[in-house]
């Protein structure tokens, strides 16, 4: 190292500042590392690149340096939101003189990450959901710059995803009701997944058992037995109660459904033997804060018209206790017709449905 004593700061002292690089005022080099050691470079190098990078600097004081380094973060969402995934993008900041310079997303570090619910990587720069919340869905998220201390506070919104089951029959329409629900609910799930086919039951159940999905509708044919209701995949195929739960125990896990609607005859038929649970009471079994079954014959139509309806209302924001409730009674001015009703007054509902998604 070597001291100076005389007045004044003599050129080769003194450093430039520009785009994150210091400039020799004498040589017009920039000052860098190789391994462990200071250099200079006769050029900038290449922002993102091994060499380029070794000319990079992080100033750890404003003073003096303000029109060159982090004054705030501009007041623009910083996040873009993909499903159940918030990717952290370049940051675009405000300095003095009005420059915008890239900052990167390890830059920051970040608080308010709920345990056991979401992660952040810095690798990826993405926050994810590990397991969907059932009683909050809006998250607040502190980062902070580590050089200057400058903070910025945001929300991640956790948007559940819907999933929609159509099995075909001859004569039947169980796809037409989709169109209408998706368009009810709006932006209110972050994407909907069309199953429109037959399928077997290992698959249908990969579907329902995932973390992400929250909100079930089924239209297929359903019927019931002595020992369980169940709604028919094609073929042979069939989810039945006791897939979900048997004696006594739950054969999957459904907490991360908050909504599940088998519109289809019998599924919620009283005539199966005492002591068997049907479709809709074993999803609530095994977790799903509320299900929907039928206790009797449905006409096709008419069940498109009602799951149509229902959608409709929850789209709004009322419980389902009280949209069940409102479709109990003829109200032509909000489309609820003879028919709907008719099909309602079948309906059971299992769970506590007076509970407000929290969506």
């Amino acid at each position: 190292m070597t001291y100076i004593n005389q007045n004044g700061i003599p050129s080769r002292c003194k450093w430039q500042i520009s785009s994150n690089r210091l400039i020799n005022v004498a040589t017009g080099k920039y000052l860098g590392i190789n391994g462990t050691t200071l250099t200079s470079y006769d050029s900038a190098g290449t922002a993102g690149t091994v060499e380029g990078d070794k000319r990079i600097w992080r100033i750890n004081t404003k003073n003096n340096v303000t029109s060159q380094e982090l004054i705030s973060l501009e007041p623009r969402s910083v996040l873009t939101i993909l499903d159940n995934e918030a990717r952290l993008e370049s940051y675009t900041t405000s300095a003095a003189n009005g420059t915008a310079y890239y900052i990167g997303a390890n830059d920051f570090t970040y608080s308010g990450l709920p345990a056991g619910v979401m992660t952040y990587s810095y690798s990826t720069h993405k926050f994810s959901f590990i397991k969907y919340p059932s009683s909050q869905s809006v998250y607040t998220i502190t980062m902070t710059h580590k050089v200057t201390g400058i903070s910025k506070t945001f929300k991640i919104v956790a948007k559940p995803k819907m999933l929609m089951l159509g099995v075909p029959d001859e004569g039947h329409d169980h796809y037409s009701y989709m169109d209408s629900v998706q368009s009810s609910m709006g932006n209110i799930f972050s994407s909907y997944t069309r199953l429109q086919g037959t399928y077997t039951k290992s698959v249908i159940l990969d579907y329902i058992d995932d973390y992400e999905k929250n909100v079930f509708v089924s239209r297929s044919h359903g019927n019931y037995d002595n020992f369980n209701t169940w709604i028919c995949l094609g073929g042979t195929a069939a989810l039945n109660g006791s897939d979900l739960y048997y004696s006594g125990m739950y054969m999957e896990d459904l907490s991360n459904m908050r909504l599940m609607v088998f519109c289809a005859c019998y599924t919620a038929s009283d005539l199966i033997g005492e002591g068997y649970p049907t479709l809709p009471q074993a999803a609530v079994l095994c977790g799903a804060d509320y299900a929907i079954g039928f206790d009797d014959e449905l006409y096709c139509g008419y069940a498109n018209d009602w799951t149509e309806k229902f959608f409709e209302l929850f789209g709004e924001g009322d419980t389902v206790s009280d949209i069940l409730d409102e479709m109990d009674f003829v109200e032509e001015s909000k489309g609820i017709t003879v028919e709907i009703v008719n099909i309602n007054h079948k309906a059971v509902l299992y769970g506590d449905g007076n509970t407000f998604f929290n969506y």
